[in-house]
């Protein structure tokens, strides 16, 4: 003769839910990690265009085509360095 304990029939889907919200709670937190590195990331790039532009702009206040163009060389220079290290830091 079997005989079934009421307790087991309760158990399992209280299992089944807990592993349900452990779960959810998992995919919340892994979505918060993703937009807040989207959010440094877009913030990072924001800043850098800034740079970019004073830069630019700076540049091209000196006296003399050459100085301009000399300027604007090696800000194009240091902007693709940086270009560079961030990716490498990106892929780390």
């Amino acid at each position: 003769m079997q005989t079934s304990t009421p307790g087991r029939a309760v158990f399992a889907p209280v299992w089944a839910a807990l592993l349900a919200a452990l779960l959810l709670i998992g995919l919340l937190l892994a979505y918060d990690a993703v937009l807040r590195q989207a959010i440094r990331q877009g913030e990072q790039r924001r800043v850098a265009a800034a740079a970019q532009l004073d830069g630019q702009w700076r540049c091209r206040t000196l006296r003399g085509r050459s100085a301009v163009d000399g300027c604007l060389r090696q800000l194009a220079a240091a902007a693709s360095t940086d270009a560079t290290s961030s990716v490498v830091l990106v892929g780390h």
